[in-house]
């Protein structure tokens, strides 16, 4: 059974952290993914306005985020930055 999502209030920071299960959490510079999660869960409670570009604040920096009003399309804009490189073993190496 999932949770119940806490939107946080209108000028509240959507997201502090970024956690992986209970065990630890991880501080990020930006998440699009939860941002628009987020965004669409507001529109879907009818907290935010549909089809309307809503700026998100995070620590690495502002996004904006456009949601449908059934849902069926979310769009985020916004700066890039690479900021990770990294490597993974050979699938049968894991």
């Amino acid at each position: 059974m999932m949770g119940a999502v806490k939107l946080p209030a209108v000028g509240e920071p959507l997201f502090k952290y970024h956690g992986l299960g209970n065990d630890f959490v991880i501080l990020t510079q930006a998440c699009g993914t939860g941002a628009c999660a987020t965004v669409a869960a507001g529109v879907r409670e009818g907290r935010l306005p549909a089809d309307k570009w809503i700026r998100v604040t995070l620590p690495g920096g502002p996004l904006q985020l456009r949601v449908s009003e059934d849902l069926s399309e979310v769009r985020m804009r916004g700066p890039a930055t690479f900021v990770f490189e990294g490597t993974l073993p050979p699938a049968g190496d894991l």
